[in-house]
């Protein structure tokens, strides 16, 4: 998420999409963190399992994340209005940014003490 927030301060600070050097380096760093975010988030949620059940989760996870990031965009688009700024291109980053760490929080909660 600090990844993809930096990107948009670099983003507005040359002026909109595709001016910022630090753009796409920005994306790939956040794109890592996110999948790797998720992948954790599979594996930690089945923990104490054999590692080829905990593999095969983390790999599940992986493609729940993208289906995440496939409706999030979808929403994202459809609820763009007729003339949207950078920001709309940049919102569904946003969106699915927190919910590894909300998953996580939630998973850890329910662990016992």
């Amino acid at each position: 998420m600090a990844c993809w927030a930096a990107k948009a301060i670099s983003i507005d600070m040359a002026g909109g999409l595709d001016k910022s050097p630090f753009e796409s380096p920005l994306f790939f760093a956040g794109l890592i963190s996110y999948v790797i975010a998720v992948v954790s988030v599979g594996i930690i949620l089945t923990h104490g399992r054999p590692a080829w059940l905990r593999a095969i989760a983390g790999l599940l996870a992986f493609i729940v994340g993208i289906g995440i990031s496939q409706v999030a965009g979808a929403v994202a688009t459809t609820l763009a209005p007729a003339d949207p700024s950078w920001v709309w291109a940049e919102v569904e980053l946003w969106v699915i940014a927190p919910l590894p760490l909300a998953v996580a929080l939630l998973v850890a909660r329910r662990q016992p003490a």
